[in-house]
């Protein structure tokens, strides 16, 4: 089976901003169909209380059955000594 794969080149902006702030980039991807519930919005769940299979909003698309990627990308200065802290 096939497979689209998305790739984002990091490269640094040519653009100067205003020193000490952070710089932000977003990329936003194609819509995708949910893995967890195959698209359907809902998923077979067994609730023990009733003893019965009932259908449940899926907590992953939100009973959408699509997700959509968002990648944000921050630029900013590297602090003198070692890696950026959180």
């Amino acid at each position: 089976m096939s497979r689209k794969i998305e790739r984002i080149d990091l490269v640094p902006p040519k653009v100067i901003g205003t020193p000490g702030r952070t710089l932000k980039e977003v990329f936003v991807g194609d819509v995708r169909r949910c893995p967890w519930c195959n698209g359907n919005g809902e998923k077979d769940t067994f609730h023990e209380d009733v003893r019965e299979w009932q259908k449940d909003t899926c907590p992953l698309c939100g009973g959408t059955g699509e997700l959509q990627p968002v990648v944000t990308v921050e630029w900013r200065q590297k602090r003198a000594q070692g890696a950026i802290k959180n």
